[in-house]
């Protein structure tokens, strides 16, 4: 005889499932803008990092 019936098992699956999916949900929900000014602030060191990850895959 199995430890637990199959609707308790697949009760606990579904409760499993839903609390993970609600882990996924991102914590902020308010619109995101891309910040341009930020970019031209830290353009050069971004196109080095880039460059220099690229070079280091080869």
């Amino acid at each position: 005889m199995p430890i637990f019936a199959r609707k308790e098992v697949t009760d606990l699956v579904k409760q499993i499932k839903k609390a993970l999916f609600l882990l996924r949900l991102p914590a902020y929900t308010g619109k995101r803008e891309f910040n341009d000014q930020l970019l031209d602030q830290h353009r050069e060191d971004a196109y080095a990092l880039v460059h220099q990850q690229m070079f280091g895959f080869r």
